[in-house]
């Protein structure tokens, strides 16, 4: 639902995978998404001439924010500690980018191999909405749609 041709916040839709079920989780729905590229710079400095540049990708992160409205995502990350102390192997998810492009047409992108990280449980105030927030690095993002 593109805002004459402006993309906007409810243009997006972001699915996560549960590294250990494969399953989509069911958290509450997200109030904001970012991501960006991590790059390595190549620098080449010639004595003659001027200096040449690179940038390798080097995967993508980003962030996820939500107003809890349940245990879903505290239970996630107590899960998956608990599996780390008792010697499991902790997987890696997927996020699903689905965007509603102004012509009606939907663009979809997959961060594959996400490593998850809890970055804000939240701050508890009487009167006000509890914000969380998870943080995330993925090895590639591929183009699905």
């Amino acid at each position: 639902m593109p805002l004459n041709g402006f993309s906007i916040g409810h243009d997006v839709a972001v699915d996560v995978t549960d590294p250990v079920t494969g399953q989509i989780v069911s958290w509450p729905a997200a109030t904001g998404f970012n991501s960006e590229p991590n790059t390595k710079q190549i620098v080449s400095e010639p004595l003659n001439s001027p200096p040449l540049y690179a940038e390798l990708p080097t995967g993508w992160k980003g962030s996820i924010e939500f107003d809890r409205r349940d245990s879903s995502i505290d239970d996630f990350f107590a899960r998956n500690e608990a599996l780390y102390w008792n010697g499991s192997n902790l997987l890696t998810g997927t996020i699903t980018e689905t965007i509603t492009e102004q012509n009606g047409t939907l663009s979809q992108y997959r961060y594959e191999k996400v490593a998850f990280k809890l970055a804000q449980k939240g701050q508890w105030k009487a009167q006000d909405k509890v914000s969380m927030k998870i943080d995330w690095v993925a090895s590639t993002m591929i183009k699905v749609v």
